[in-house]
């Protein structure tokens, strides 16, 4: 008898714990076979800046790259709006240009000038960045960075 009402007892308690374990009646949000996800906000976010050392232009295209002070290298587009400064102007343009070269003397007289300290400012655009104006700090030609042959 004693068993009997020890197997009751066993059976009852885990009969309670199969009823505390159903998840029918659970706690749910209001109005959930309504919800809508909203979309994204997309910002028009403000021009962006990033100072390093001019590495590189490949004006065919129309790229710059420059290494920020952490190594990493970082690549922006241009095109004929892109604003220079801080350079002379006065470069002197060939006779002849050949197709691909830069038609904007502005950007094209960066061409040489790798390793000067540049900072650009540069908007997001189709997921590249778009350098919208570039300050040379502090001008380096790179012909000057070559060491001289030994004999």
């Amino acid at each position: 008898m004693k068993r009997g009402i020890t197997f009751l007892g066993f059976c009852l308690v885990s009969g309670l714990m199969l009823v505390a374990c159903q998840r029918d009646n659970s706690v749910h949000a209001g109005n959930d076979n309504d919800y809508k996800p909203r979309r994204a906000v997309r910002q028009e976010s403000a021009n962006q800046e990033v100072t390093g050392e001019l590495v590189r232009i490949d004006p065919k295209k129309k790229t710059l790259v420059v290494r920020v002070d952490n190594g990493m290298e970082q690549t922006f587009l241009f095109d004929d709006h892109t604003s220079v400064e801080g350079l002379d102007n006065s470069v002197q343009t060939p006779m002849r240009q050949k197709p691909g070269n830069l038609s904007d003397p502005s950007i094209r007289s960066l061409v040489g000038k790798e390793g000067s300290e540049v900072t650009v400012e540069w908007r997001s655009a189709d997921d590249a960045k778009m350098a919208t104006h570039v300050e040379v700090t502090q001008v380096s030609s790179s012909k000057s960075q070559r060491r001289p042959r030994r004999h």
